[in-house]
């Protein structure tokens, strides 16, 4: 009887990990159809990356402020089927957080400046005047994405993220505010160069 709960369990963690990932991915296809209606208008750091390079490539993000939530996620998918490494200085911020999203296998993260930080808000959109959208549908939507995300980081930083107060613009918070946290809590220290 305990292995049969144990593999229900195990099966249910499963499913609900890959309605998660749907999820996410129906949302990412949606902002990629329409989006002048979500009015994400940053774009992310590009990293020039040689598909048929021999040896595994390193990108370094540097203080990235983050941006379009869409283009970061079709970014750290291609990072991710090439298999680079991902070194972290200074601050990633917003969208740049994306990089810690499980599905990303293929990146090997690692933190490169001791004092590197992620700093997370919930998302936001603009209207086409570029003011921060605050409509009742426009925090339900904040909302739901934060939980999509949020279930795709790891245990760890899904675990310290949940009860944290995470800022919102959309809610009223400046949208310069941001939860920070080091960087080492969630990703290992590079090595050192051989």
């Amino acid at each position: 009887m305990a292995g049969e709960s144990r593999a229900c369990w195990i099966w249910l963690t499963v499913m609900v990990i890959a309605a998660s990932l749907m999820a996410i991915g129906l949302v990412c296809r949606t902002i990629a159809l329409h989006p002048d209606a979500m009015g994400f208008i940053v774009t992310p750091a590009e990293a020039a990356v040689d598909p048929h390079a021999s040896t595994p490539q390193v990108i370094d993000i540097d203080n990235d402020g983050g941006g379009n939530v869409m283009k970061y996620y079709e970014h750290y998918k291609e990072l991710s089927n090439q298999g680079v490494t991902i070194r972290i200085h200074g601050y990633c911020a917003s969208a740049c957080t994306m990089i810690l999203f499980r599905e990303y296998t293929g990146i090997k993260a690692c933190v490169a400046d001791p004092d590197a930080v992620f700093a997370f808000h919930k998302p936001y959109a603009f209207d086409k005047s570029h003011s921060i959208l605050k409509t009742k549908t426009a925090v339900r939507i904040s909302r739901e994405l934060w939980a999509m995300m949020l279930v795709s980081m790891p245990y760890d930083a899904y675990r310290l993220l949940k009860d944290a107060r995470i800022p919102s613009a959309t809610e009223g918070d400046s949208p310069d505010d941001v939860f920070v946290v080091p960087a080492i809590f969630f990703v290992p220290r590079c090595e050192a160069a051989k």
